[in-house]
């Protein structure tokens, strides 16, 4: 008995794949053009790439996702135009499937939002969007403002990648005549929104790790005091904590701009201090200053017993 075999439900049109390339070339042109309309010596970034810069000078995931779905509707609209001209339909594909709508709307609410809550943070002095002391802007498309992966931003970028390719095979293999714009699968839809909401949520309950930006003196000698000034330093209640090395130190002064620590006489396995530069590490409300920082420690001076010489 011979077992069937499901066919399979999508077919190719040899007519409508050879639109489809020639709308990807004419896309492809225009970004090219695009691209170099945007172009600026003066800027950081060049190009295309400045659509998806934020205020900040970070790679902004919510933009690169809202500019994503934008380019997605152009084309398919151009695509479906184009299609419909060659096959004499002089009318342009006047109704937009509703979830196409949705998500270009979602795009745009998860860029302006994540955008409200940033500048609300800056201003509240709860971030710090400033470069690191190399310079570096640490923030990306998938990392946060200190460089490390982000799972919200990884997954947001990961499923509207996904519909982005599902759809356009959607969109190639469509059957309709005259053809339409094609919609966005509704698994796709749910995918998206999920990974949008759990990144606005990350958003609004994460605040910056703790960061130091200046320290002075930035030599000092065991039982001195040295100043740290930086931004999330934590106040009296956040059980701040200062390591040398492994060394904990005692704290004095601290506010959430300014903290202020007494170099211990010796390290924490009783050695005496050497004449070489020391990590210094800032831990308050359990997060961990990652910005590098060092302090050169030189060693105790001995105490010296003098003799009063007669005259």
């Amino acid at each position: 008995m011979a077992s069937s075999v499901p066919s399979f439900p999508w077919t190719f049109d040899p007519f409508r794949v050879r639109m489809f390339a020639c709308a990807c070339l004419v896309m492809v042109a225009g970004c090219v053009v695009l691209h170099v309309c945007l172009r600026d010596k003066k800027q950081r970034a060049a190009g295309l790439s400045r659509l998806i810069i934020g205020a900040d000078g970070r790679v902004s995931t919510s933009k690169f996702q809202a500019m994503l779905w934008t380019f997605i509707a152009l084309f398919a609209l151009f695509e479906i135009t184009l299609e419909r001209f060659w096959l004499g339909f002089w009318t342009l594909p006047v109704d937009v499937p509703v979830n196409l709508m949705i998500a270009m709307g979602f795009s745009v609410t998860t860029w302006t939002a994540a955008k409200g809550i940033t500048v609300s943070y800056v201003e509240k002095g709860l971030v710090d969007k400033q470069p690191d002391a190399s310079g570096e802007r640490r923030g990306g498309l998938f990392t946060d403002d200190d460089g490390e992966p982000d799972l919200g931003k990884i997954q947001m970028t990961a499923f509207t990648l996904i519909a982005f390719l599902i759809y356009l095979f959607r969109l190639c293999a469509q059957q309709s005549s005259p053809p339409e714009m094609a919609d966005i699968e509704s698994s796709s839809m749910v995918l998206m929104g999920l990974s949008q909401g759990a990144y606005l949520g990350k958003k609004l309950t994460t605040i910056d790790t703790p960061r130091i930006t200046g320290m002075l003196p930035p030599a000092a000698l065991p039982g001195s005091e040295v100043t740290l000034t930086g931004i999330n330093l934590g106040g009296s209640t956040s059980g701040a904590r200062v390591l040398l090395a492994d060394t904990p130190c005692s704290i004095g002064q601290h506010s959430d701009a300014q903290l202020k620590f007494v170099v211990p006489m010796t390290q924490s396995n009783g050695k005496e201090w050497t004449n070489a530069p020391v990590s210094v590490t800032l831990i308050s409300s359990g997060r961990e200053t990652i910005s590098p920082t060092s302090l050169q420690i030189s060693p105790a001076i001995p105490e010296t017993n003098t003799i009063p010489v007669k005259v």
